[in-house]
């Protein structure tokens, strides 16, 4: 069950599967009576930008 493999409550889950959705790294599939959220990348590049105490 997907509440035990995220350990979050069933709203929690849904909630956090709908930002992803709206961020567009996930899509829903919906069937009569659950969801399947569907991966849209399965690699991504992460920019920081680690320089202490320089605003621009």
């Amino acid at each position: 069950m997907p509440t035990e493999l995220s350990g979050r409550q069933v709203p929690n889950l849904s909630r956090a599967l709908c930002v992803m959705e709206s961020l567009w790294l996930v899509e829903i599939k919906s069937n009569v009576r659950e969801i399947e959220p569907i991966a849209q990348s399965t690699n991504f590049l992460v920019v920081l930008n680690l320089a202490q105490g320089k605003q621009e």
